[in-house]
């Protein structure tokens, strides 16, 4: 009797070793929010396949912003559903919304898998609402990254007034402030701690042709989805800005900030004040480490088995067949094999 209680006094200590690491990696995972005008630009695309492809973040939702959100969040959820994420909740901001143009990328919309219920969908809830909702699940530990124009940020602190002292930080991006001024005027002025990334620090954060190519080298889910939105966009070195504001939110090293008090000029220009800083600036950023060690990290990401398919024997075809098919250009580069045929 005295021996099995030995032995089990061990094995819950073992277990206790083997399994409370895991459960601390994971308690200590940074909340964040994403708000994204994904489809205008690519950088986006990239940001969120950083942000999926981060252990270190738990991403507790994503809004979209910028007219047509409703469209912009039917790509996110396709997005989402593809790279097999269908639990990570959408929300549309509501009307008005800065103009916005959808380039290239509206494909991406257009496409079986969103158009016939095939992915989630948004949430009925506005994206203000939804924000609020999920920092009162955590008040005081969620980040809100906001990759496009201010417009739901705004919104949430004027519907939720409770919600100011609720969010940990902003971290947001110079060039997107003169989108939607006012906007970022009330954000701004909120007591909200701001990070904000100066346009000329992000100027020199693009990939080369080569970078690209290796953050696409797993061919998983997530950097195949990446890679469709990248081929749709059609054009070479994209920018790594949005991708470095979702960095920030775990690792530092790459930036020097300085803080200070900041207001919203009348055209969306940044004035500095003397009153007390509301801001963390990032005045440099190590351009060419940060880029290769956002290709590293792409890059490291669990490839799937080569070519993970059988074929079926004659009159072996299931009665029910669900594909999702991913957007590729054939025309833009070799099948060397790294893609299926």
């Amino acid at each position: 009797m005295r021996l099995r209680h030995i032995c089990a006094a061990v094995t819950v200590f073992l277990y206790g070793l083997t399994y409370a690491p895991a459960r601390a990696q994971t308690d200590q995972r940074i909340s964040i929010l994403l708000d994204t005008d994904i489809g205008t630009d690519i950088d986006d695309a990239f940001a969120l396949g950083l942000a999926f492809g981060s252990h270190e973040l738990d991403v507790r939702g994503i809004t979209t912003v910028g007219d047509d959100t409703r469209k912009r969040a039917m790509m996110a959820c396709r997005f989402l559903t593809v790279t097999g994420r269908r639990h990570t909740r959408v929300a549309a901001g509501e009307k008005p919304q800065p103009s916005r143009p959808i380039t290239d990328q509206t494909k991406y919309y257009y496409h079986p898998d969103a158009l016939f219920d095939r992915t989630t969908k948004p949430e009925k809830q506005s994206a203000a609402d939804f924000l609020h909702g999920r920092v009162k699940q955590q008040p005081g530990k969620v980040t809100l990254v906001a990759i496009g124009p201010l417009t739901n940020i705004a919104r949430l602190i004027e519907t939720h007034a409770d919600s100011a002292a609720m969010i940990q930080r902003v971290i947001l991006l110079e060039s997107n402030i003169a989108l939607d001024v006012e906007a970022a005027r009330k954000v701004f002025e909120s007591g909200i701690p701001l990070v904000v990334l100066k346009s000329d620090v992000c100027r020199n954060l693009r990939l080369d042709d080569a970078g690209v190519k290796s953050v696409f080298s797993p061919g998983t889910p997530l950097t195949r989805q990446v890679e469709t939105l990248y081929q749709m966009w059609d054009r070479h070195s994209p920018p790594l800005g949005e991708a470095l504001a979702v960095a920030l939110c775990f690792d530092e090293r790459f930036a020097a900030f300085e803080k200070r008090s900041l207001r919203v000029g009348d055209k969306g220009s940044l004035k500095e004040g003397k009153a007390k800083p509301n801001a963390r600036v990032v005045t440099s950023v190590k351009s060419d480490e940060f880029v290769a060690w956002y290709v590293e990290r792409m890059a490291s990401l669990v490839a799937p088995q080569h070519k993970p398919c059988r074929l079926l024997e004659d009159g072996k075809m299931p009665h029910r067949v669900h594909v999702i098919a991913t957007w590729l250009l054939r025309d833009s580069r070799k099948n060397d094999g790294s893609t299926p045929p």
